[in-house]
């Protein structure tokens, strides 16, 4: 169940001051915003070849080397690491701006 009480007492002020960043960054009003995903950590195993795309699929007759597991070896499935990524495109005044916003835990990623 919600309930105020952190606002009965005053804390959450105080707690959303502690952690309200020192830089203001102004926002302009603008014609039109396009998300476009390229990725958000899934993988689908069974999706087909589409195009150029290329998928490694279920393939297990590939295997690798895996000293932990019993047999001394394992499926040679794809190794990714978790990510986030958009291409932003940004549109005012009939001009357009593209942006890639992508995230992940490696600077090489």
């Amino acid at each position: 169940m919600c309930d105020d009480a952190h606002a009965q007492h005053g804390a959450a002020p105080a707690l959303a001051q502690e952690f309200e960043s020192a830089l203001k960054v102004p926002l302009e009003p603008v014609d039109s915003v396009e998300l476009v995903s390229l990725i958000d950590n899934v993988t689908d195993a069974f999706m087909p070849d589409q195009g150029p795309a290329k998928r490694i699929g279920l393939r297990i007759d590939a295997r690798r080397p895996a000293a932990l597991m019993a047999e001394g070896w394992s499926v040679d499935a794809l190794i990714a690491e978790h990510g986030f990524a958009m291409l932003v495109t940004v549109v005012k005044g009939g001009r357009s701006r593209r942006l890639l916003f992508d995230t992940g835990p490696s600077p090489d990623g």
